[in-house]
Parts: structure tokens; C-alpha cells; sequence
């Protein structure tokens, strides 16, 4: 005779696995389709990306100085927060278009755009002639490293001779680093909504050295941002996206 209790029960356990299959599958078909989805957003994402840069490209085609302006795609980038060695730096200055006028309401410099030192940093080491090195950034991500022995002040003065391209006019006597940033920058902060471009410095130690010249021993000041620049840069190329150097660094010699 049959257990009417027994059957009962095993029906309700055949009741709970059926209903445990349906969740699972029902489960399984929104995980693919969260995942589908997922794929869908990324898809679309990169489709407006590569719908903004074709933007970029065809605005910097049509403008006369466009052999100066370089493309950014700031996700080939590294976040300046993710660099090993972001540590060593502090914020110095913000790059912004330079809209300073004078009392009659015309611009105060040629230049169009301005290295804005910050105050977070003595004055004195913004002017004086030391050793640093710097890393500029574009929304956060590292764009530039570079460095300097004259000193901050002098160094974004040098980006600035950047204007005087024959394009705009000048003289043309400016060097092709200067100009491409120089361009760049500007045809960003001007183009581009919401471009935020940001100046860091480390300032490097005094090493000395004891040389001897018609044999007389001396020591002098050794010369010693380059080859610290070439660590920063490497370090950086291991770290990268891309596997590269900074976007306004591929003309740096790491062997320097």
C-alpha cells in the first residue's frame, strides 16, 4: 500500500528541484543577458568614443596649424593616481587658457594660454633655476613627463615660445617640442568641453661631485634630471596601457 505521506513529500521535493531548475536556467538567461548587455554598453562606448575622436581628427584638419596639434586618447594613458612614483610629485600649476586682460580690456600677452603656478609650493621653488622633473596631465591621466634644469618658471616660459609658429604669423624660431604642446594644449582647452590639464614637479636632490681638473680637485653640481627622467619614463612604459611612453613624451631618449 502506498504512503499517502511519503508521496506528498516526495512530490513537494520534486516541486522544489523543479522550481530550482527554473531559477537556474531562469538565472543563467539574465546572466547572459547581463552580460550581453554589458557588451552592448561597452560596444556603444566605443562607438561614441571613436565617433568623438573622428570629431577631433576632422576639427584638427581643417584648423592651419593642425601639423602642430597631436591626437589624444587618453585611455592608451595611465592615471597619474596609478603611477609607482606619483608619490615623489606635488601639483604646481594648472594649464588654462589665458583669458587675463589689461585695464582697456585687451589680452595682457600674446600667448594664449597660461601655466597658472598654484602656491602650493614655495615661490622659490617655482623660480629658481633648480633640477626637476614633471608630469603633465589631461583629466587625470599622465600625458607628459618631463624635466628640467632651469627650473619650473623657465620651463612652461620655454612651452609658451610654442606660439610663434609660422602658422600664427611668428617667426617660426621655436623648437618642435614646444610648439606641438604649446598647440596642443590649446586646441584642447578650446575644443574639447570640460579638458582639464594639470603640472606636477618633483624637485630632485643636489648630488655632488669631485672631479679634478689640471689636477686640482673640485667639487660641482652634477647634472642629474636626465637620467632621472629616463627611470621615470621606463617605469612608466612598464605600468602603461599601451606599453608606451607618454603620448607628449615619444621623443624622449630614455637613454640620455
Amino acid at each position: 500500500m502506498t504512503n499517502i505521506a511519503n508521496l506528498d513529500e516526495s512530490n513537494n521535493v520534486n516541486g522544489l528541484l523543479d522550481d530550482f531548475e527554473q531559477l537556474e536556467i531562469t538565472t543563467n538567461q539574465e546572466t547572459e543577458t547581463n552580460e550581453e548587455e554589458k557588451e552592448d554598453e561597452i560596444s556603444i562606448a566605443q562607438q561614441i568614443s571613436e565617433r568623438i575622436r573622428e570629431r577631433i581628427r576632422e576639427r584638427i584638419r581643417e584648423l592651419p596649424n593642425s601639423n602642430w596639434i597631436k591626437e589624444i586618447n587618453l585611455e592608451d594613458e595611465l592615471d597619474f593616481d596609478d603611477f609607482g612614483l606619483s608619490h615623489r610629485f606635488h601639483k604646481v600649476a594648472d594649464i588654462v587658457i589665458d583669458n587675463e586682460t589689461k585695464l582697456d580690456g585687451t589680452s595682457k600677452r600674446q600667448t594664449v594660454i597660461l601655466f597658472r603656478y598654484n602656491g602650493i609650493i614655495p615661490r622659490n621653488d617655482w623660480y629658481n633655476k633648480d633640477e626637476h622633473l614633471y608630469i603633465m596631465t589631461m583629466n587625470g591621466k599622465i600625458i607628459k613627463i618631463g624635466g628640467t634644469r632651469n627650473g619650473l618658471k623657465m620651463r612652461a616660459g620655454s612651452y609658451l615660445c610654442g606660439h610663434h609658429t609660422v602658422e600664427r604669423g611668428k617667426s617660426g624660431k621655436c623648437s618642435a617640442t614646444n610648439a606641438k604642446i604649446y598647440n596642443t594644449f590649446e586646441f584642447y582647452l578650446n575644443n574639447v568641453e570640460n579638458t582639464n590639464i594639470e603640472l606636477y614637479a618633483y624637485k630632485l636632490p643636489i648630488k655632488m661631485a669631485s672631479i679634478i681638473i689640471e689636477d686640482e680637485e673640485t667639487n660641482v653640481v652634477a647634472q642629474t634630471y636626465h637620467k632621472y627622467e629616463a627611470i621615470f619614463l621606463n617605469r612608466y612604459k612598464r605600468q602603461s596601457p599601451s606599453g608606451k611612453y607618454p603620448i607628449l613624451s615619444d621623443n624622449a631618449d630614455p637613454n640620455v
